[in-house]
């Protein structure tokens, strides 16, 4: 027999409104669970959806199994040029006026590191990469002459719009001369290395070329040279360097460290700027 002593039970409610709203707070609480729970369950398998920059895909390593060797500091057989392949569907604007807002290069100042941007037509990625930190840029060194063939004549592939933003920003233009046409072509360089009448005529091609896009200076890049190149480089290099700084262009080189072709010390006295390729961008 159950006792009654007059006393009501702590939750007891005789209106019954507390268990209405209890149940209406559970099925509210259940409902935003099941709305959470279906929209993981849509992230999870639709993925996110990133901004498009119109890049191309960038291929794997081909060859595996030479990161050990590249790794433990072995120098690599050859040194190739990466090259994306050219994407399809996708459009760049070329236009006069291909920066809305036009920003200043950085200035170089007294101590401070001078910041060249390699710049190369073959990547996409490349006029996306310069329109985001041209601000903190002091030269741009883009890959716009080739040495055509062993008779000093160049290929000039100078984009009209790169120079258009470079020219609005300020920034200095030190062009990139190269021997690789479909791969390094150093029997080209030595024939013009070996006769002072074509080195003659190459370093005024490079000095027309010079004055006519209204660049900085001249960025020398010959690899695969032999130990038979390394004096007439040096004699090439002076030459060079003599012409252009009479009207005051910059003169630079593109130098490996571990090769005997290139006379490093000699080569540092004649140009105002050597750039050691001690990066591995170059190679799988």
């Amino acid at each position: 027999m159950a006792i009654h002593d007059g006393r009501s039970f702590v939750f007891y409610d005789p209106t019954g409104k507390r268990w209405a709203v209890f149940r209406r707070g559970m099925q509210s609480a259940a409902l935003v669970f099941g709305v959470s729970v279906a929209l993981f369950m849509l992230v999870l398998f639709t993925g996110t959806q990133l901004p498009v920059l119109g890049l191309p895909a960038v291929a794997p390593i081909g060859q595996l199994s030479d990161v050990p060797a590249i790794i433990r500091g072995q120098k690599a057989q050859k040194n190739v040029p990466y090259r994306i392949p050219k994407p399809a569907n996708i459009r760049y604007l070329r236009s006069a006026s291909p920066v809305l807002h036009p920003r200043p290069a950085a200035k170089p100042t007294s101590g401070a590191p001078l910041v060249w941007a390699f710049y190369v037509n073959w990547d996409p990625g490349s006029i996306v990469s310069l329109r985001l930190h041209l601000s903190h840029i002091t030269h741009l060194v883009p890959e716009w002459l080739t040495l055509a063939n062993g008779k000093g004549d160049i290929t000039d592939d100078t984009d009209q719009t790169v120079l258009a933003i470079a020219h609005q920003a300020n920034l200095p233009i030190i062009a990139l001369l190269t021997n690789f046409r479909d791969g390094w072509k150093p029997g080209d360089v030595r024939r013009v290395l070996r006769s002072a009448e074509l080195r003659q005529d190459l370093i005024e091609n490079i000095r027309s070329n010079l004055a006519e896009h209204k660049f900085a200076g001249i960025n020398i890049d010959f690899e695969s040279l032999e130990t038979r190149d390394r004096e007439p480089l040096v004699t090439f290099m002076r030459e060079l360097a003599a012409e252009l700084h009479k009207y005051g262009y910059v003169v630079s080189e593109d130098v490996p460290v571990d090769d005997n072709a290139y006379d490093l010390k000699r080569l540092a006295g004649i140009n105002d700027y050597l750039v050691p390729m001690i990066y591995d961008e170059h190679y799988q």
